[in-house]
């Protein structure tokens, strides 16, 4: 996906989590998806 389709594909969705790859460490990433989804 191109960085200019980026906004268009994602407005107006909602998200059970969002993380921030680009400043949160990859393992960090999967701990929060983890949690959210009860696999902690």
């Amino acid at each position: 996906m191109a960085a200019s389709q980026a906004h268009l594909v994602h407005e107006g969705m909602s998200y059970d989590v969002e993380v921030d790859t680009t400043h949160t460490e990859s393992l960090e990433c999967a701990h929060t998806i983890a949690v959210r989804a009860g696999g902690d």
